[in-house]
């Protein structure tokens, strides 16, 4: 019998309150459980030796395993409410570790990797960042070591790697900090061999390269399925490991310290407001908890609204909040979606506008399987505020790789009045 909480915060209001000595020992683990309303997760207090078991268990029962590593790390989400993940961080660090999938047939931006043999496109990026870490740590005396965990199947390539570097000088093995430290690593990487990793990009749709380095593995609280855990509701089998001595404790990404000071890399992360590989310019922006430079009418809207605004560019916030072709594009949306929140709205770019759909969960195409409506995921929309154009996109990964989007009807006269607002020309005389 096992505790199951039914979301992380009370999973670490838990753990926190635990007086048991051996506390430490536990892992913060996610388990899928693929109910009805689908993707929905329950949360379990394990040791990695009853893990091992309750793996070992439901293969014997053939029962499903879709277990993950919830990474702790120094952006926990309830940091301010409880110090679990501070805590851990005291007695487990980090191994650095890749996701690595691509489908196949794979429409490769690269032509010599599209020449490449699938199963060794995966071998060649771990062997790249064994150089880079090698490289990183050329003055150490460091044996790294990648362990390989795959799981393959018709139409899809995935790997997990999960690096062992051994001081061989203090005779211990060296832990990052946490995922956001790995992250940082990763980050730095990305500028200094930008066309190496470029390489490994392909088409997901016609106008959204992807790279098939899973960078979305390092954020905070995201979950990395272990070893003989399998997706759940997926055509694939679980994770296995190529060399089937190593035990299941020692295939996992979070290890425990024997001598912190010894371990533990000096190096700290911080979370980045965008994915490391997906974009051209890597950019390095820290986390905002809260800006003291807030325009006075923002802190009263924050302080009056309970839900969150997401500016992600609070110049670009200003900018479109007084411009009132924005306000009747608004209005134009809110005719096809009533529930749009636009206080959620992501202001990427001046030409481009990010609003999420939490509530609608209908298929654009109208390729969910119940009544054109997915079970797993929701929709977003794109807005091409020069173009005055809005764009309905799916999340379901299968259904992105077949165009899974619509533009939206908007009134003509809009956008045409949003198109000539864009093309003005201002001559400023200084």
């Amino acid at each position: 019998m096992y505790l199951t909480f039914p979301t992380q915060k009370q999973m670490h209001q838990y753990w926190e309150k635990l007086k048991t000595e051996n506390k430490h020992n536990l892992r913060l683990i996610a388990e899928d459980t693929g109910n009805k309303n689908g993707g929905q997760k329950r949360y379990c207090l394990f040791t990695p030796e009853q893990l091992a078991t309750r793996i070992e268990k439901n293969s014997r029962l053939q029962r499903n395993n879709c277990y993950y590593e919830i990474m702790p790390n120094s952006l926990c989400t309830y940091r301010h409410e409880c110090k679990t993940c501070h805590e851990l961080l005291k007695h487990a660090g980090t191994r650095f570790y890749l996701d690595i999938e691509f489908p196949d047939p794979c429409d490769w931006l690269n032509y010599q990797i599209s020449e490449t043999d699938p199963l060794e496109i995966g071998k060649s990026i771990k062997t790249f960042f064994s150089k880079c870490l090698s490289e990183e740590y050329k003055d150490k005396n460091y044996k790294i070591d990648f362990q390989e965990i795959s799981s393959h199947r018709p139409g899809k390539y995935s790997w997990h790697y999960v690096a062992v570097i051994f001081d061989k000088d203090n005779n211990c093995e060296k832990l990052y900090y946490d995922c956001i430290a790995v992250s940082a690593l990763l980050t730095k990487w990305a500028k200094q061999y930008k066309n190496e990793i470029e390489m490994y990009k392909y088409y997901e749709t016609p106008e959204n390269p992807k790279n098939a380095i899973d960078d979305s593995v390092y954020a905070n609280h995201k979950c990395f399925r272990t070893p003989y855990s399998h997706k759940f509701g997926k055509k694939t089998g679980p994770l296995k490991p190529e060399n089937n001595d190593i035990s299941f404790e020692q295939l996992l990404v979070i290890q425990p310290y024997t001598d912190i000071k010894k371990q533990q890399f000096d190096l700290r992360g911080y979370m980045s407001t965008t994915k490391i590989f997906t974009s051209n310019k890597v950019l390095m922006k820290r986390k905002r908890v809260e800006s003291p430079d807030l325009l006075e009418f923002e802190k009263i809207h924050k302080k009056n609204n309970n839900e969150s605004v997401y500016r992600y560019s609070p110049h670009l916030y200003c900018l479109f909040s007084g411009w009132k072709p924005w306000k009747r594009l608004q209005n134009e949306i809110l005719k096809h979606f009533p529930t749009t929140n636009f206080n959620q709205a992501q202001y990427k770019t001046i030409h481009k506008i990010y609003i999420p759909l939490q509530d609608v969960k209908k298929c654009p195409m109208g390729r969910g399987s119940n009544n054109g409506t997915h079970k797993s995921n929701s929709t977003f929309l794109f807005v091409y505020p020069s173009q005055g154009r809005v764009k309905w996109c799916c999340q379901d990964p299968s259904c992105k790789t077949r165009g899974g989007f619509k533009y939206l009807n908007i009134d003509m006269a809009l956008q045409m009045d949003m198109v000539k607002e864009y093309n003005k020309k201002y001559t400023i005389e200084i």
